[in-house]
């Protein structure tokens, strides 16, 4: 009976060993799907309230081209941040964010709304947290 039931348990350890191998196999390219990432970008101060948009482009370390990327337009003026929700796997990436708002004409004497645009780069780590990104108070 030993010969019998060894060989009725074969093939489930084989399906076992099969599954355990595929498993093995398939975790370090699941770490390469894209997944939901959440960036959060603090806005300058002095844009607040301000009119205008947010552009932002994503690049993966060690890439030409950017991966993907989104426009935030604010006409009713600017919150302190925006958040947005997009689709990328993890690792390291270089955000491209351009900053186009129209300020007050008091501002520096001129009539009419003064044009702001500022363009910055930051380094990230796309985990599938937030990723909360300072975009410091630089003057025009």
């Amino acid at each position: 009976m030993n010969e019998l039931s060894a060989g009725r348990l074969r093939p489930i350890y084989a399906r076992g060993l099969f599954l355990a191998g595929l498993a093995s196999a398939l975790i370090p390219l699941s770490r390469r799907l894209p997944r939901a990432q959440t960036l959060v970008l603090e806005l300058p101060s002095r844009l607040h309230g301000a009119s205008g948009k947010v552009e932002v482009a994503y690049t993966r370390a060690g890439d030409s081209e950017p991966l993907g990327g989104y426009t935030l337009a604010f006409p009713n003026g600017a919150p302190r941040t925006a958040r947005q929700e997009i689709t990328a796997p993890d690792g390291r990436y270089r955000l491209d964010v351009s900053l186009e708002f129209r300020g007050e004409a008091g501002q520096r004497g001129k009539e009419g709304p003064v044009a702001v645009r500022n363009d910055m780069s930051r380094e990230v780590s796309f985990t599938g947290t937030d990723i909360r990104v300072i975009l410091e108070d630089t003057p025009p």
